[in-house]
Formats: C-alpha cells, sequence, structure tokens
C-alpha cells in the first residue's frame, strides 16, 4: 500500500522524506538541554577558547596549553595534507583530496593556513565548507525497493576537514593531557577500543 517511485527525481522525494522522518529530534530530549543546544547552533562566534580551557578543567593554565590557541602554521595544514585519504569521495565543491595532497604548490599551502587561521580567530566557516552531499548506499541482503533498505553518507567539503582534523588535533591533545576524558570513553579514542569495555564487562 506504499507509494511507489520510478523517476530518479520522485526516488530522492521519498528517500528525503524516509530521512526526515527518521531523524527528527527525540520527543524525550530534555527542554533545557535542547534550548542550549539551538542557542549555540545559531551563535555566529565561538566562545573564545582559553575561557573554554578554564570551563573544563579550572586548574589548567593556559599559558601551558598555548598550543590550542597557537595561530594554524602552514605546518599544521601539511600534516593533515599528507594524511589525507586519496581514495574518498569529494563533497559539493568537487575538489578531491588528491588535488589538496599532491596538487597544491608552497604558496597556495601558505594561503590555506592563513585562511584557516583567520577562521579559527574569528570563530567563523565558510558555509560551502560546511555543506554537504548526501548518498544512500544500499543495505547488503536488503529489498532495493524499500527506503530503509538505504543507508545515507555525507560527502562534505575536503578543504573544511582540514579545519576539523587541525582543530581536533589541538583538542583531544588539551583533553588527554588533563585527563578530562574518563577511563569508560573507549571510542573515537585514539589506543582505545570499544572491546575495552566489553572485555572490562566479562572480568
Amino acid at each position: 500500500g506504499g507509494t511507489v517511485a520510478t523517476q530518479e527525481q520522485d526516488k530522492a522525494t521519498l528517500l528525503g522524506r524516509f530521512l526526515e522522518e527518521r531523524m527528527r529530534p527525540r520527543p524525550t530530549l530534555d527542554p533545557d538541554f535542547r534550548r542550549e543546544v539551538e542557542a549555540l547552533a545559531v551563535e555566529p562566534r565561538f566562545r573564545p577558547i582559553p575561557h573554554i580551557l578554564q570551563a573544563v578543567n579550572p586548574g589548567a593554565h593556559v599559558g601551558e596549553d598555548a598550543y590550542v590557541t597557537a595561530p594554524i602554521r602552514r605546518e599544521d595544514v601539511i600534516w593533515e595534507l599528507a594524511h589525507l585519504r586519496v581514495g574518498s569521495a569529494p563533497g559539493p565543491d568537487g575538489i578531491p583530496n588528491c588535488v589538496l595532497k599532491f596538487g597544491m604548490e608552497a604558496d597556495s599551502i601558505s594561503f590555506l593556513a592563513k585562511l584557516m587561521d583567520a577562521c579559527f580567530k574569528l570563530g567563523f566557516i565558510p558555509s560551502s565548507w560546511k555543506a554537504a552531499r548526501v548518498i544512500m548506499l544500499p543495505t547488503p541482503n536488503k529489498p532495493p525497493r524499500l527506503p530503509d533498505s538505504y543507508r545515507p553518507i555525507s560527502l562534505s567539503s575536503s578543504i573544511g576537514k582540514v579545519l576539523e582534523r587541525v582543530i581536533s588535533r589541538r583538542l583531544v591533545r588539551f583533553l588527554e593531557s588533563h585527563h578530562v576524558l574518563g577511563d569508560d570513553q573507549c571510542a573515537y579514542r585514539k589506543g582505545h577500543s570499544t572491546l575495552d569495555n566489553l572485555a572490562r564487562l566479562v572480568n
């Protein structure tokens, strides 16, 4: 009794509606927490990072953590470019990783570092770096005619990802060095695995 889509545009519309329905905010979300997140989402500027450091760890001396707020250097960008995966698909800007990794001259890298440093200082991310192209991939062993047989992946700007990784590397270093993350936090941490928690559970 469901709708059958045969045209490409109709298929895209049907999948879009399916994702919109699946990804609606949970009604049980704490109202105060939701308001706080929504306020941050529309805030045009980031909070000054030294204030964030003090909020996370009041005993931390910002001077010792100067690397977090230091200017983004050419060497920072070169490091992240060198670790880009060449086979990754490009985002909406169409710039593939191979161009960034192998096709940029020294002057271009220096300019990109200055641009990223300005974004970092101003707390501003270009909208084109935040845009994503959503691709629906079929799930193995599921009927292809059903919308829930597909999973979405978002392809975003590779340049934006480089900036994200520069900042992420600094924040992770800060969090790890000040032991902000709990011992039970294993996912998305280098040298940790969710298997560690399973081992604690069974032992």
